[in-house]
């Protein structure tokens, strides 16, 4: 996006890369604060995630707009799914984790609209 003279798009998507690097972090101190010692019994090895992308829609010739859109609906899809998933946990660690994420996700939806609003 830099070189197409979008660098406000290229330069939020960087920040946003950031912090989902910090969301994984969290959620690994979480997992270590509650299951100190014990190894994962669960592989994370699906092509999938919660914000990923609608890989059919990525294109080369993607416009700023497009890529704008489809992050907010993969931070909406994050939104909801963490809002969905403090109604299966008790354990307050994990609720105060899913709600930060939650609200993380608010965010980055208001985040977007901004840039979205420039256009």
């Amino acid at each position: 996006m830099d070189a197409e003279g979008k660098a406000e798009a290229a330069s939020f998507f960087r920040r946003m890369a950031k912090l989902e690097d910090r969301h994984r972090a969290q959620i690994a101190e979480r997992r270590e604060q509650l299951f100190t010692g014990i190894a994962p019994t669960v592989r994370d090895v699906a092509a999938w995630g919660v914000e990923v992308a609608d890989q059919a829609r990525l294109k080369a010739t993607l416009t700023q707009r497009e890529a704008l859109e489809l992050a907010l609906e993969a931070e909406t899809r994050a939104r909801d799914y963490y809002g969905e998933a403090v109604n299966y946990v008790t354990e307050p660690l994990v609720v105060e984790l899913f709600e930060e994420l939650r609200d993380a996700e608010i965010e980055h939806q208001r985040l977007l609209k901004l840039l979205l609003d420039k256009l």
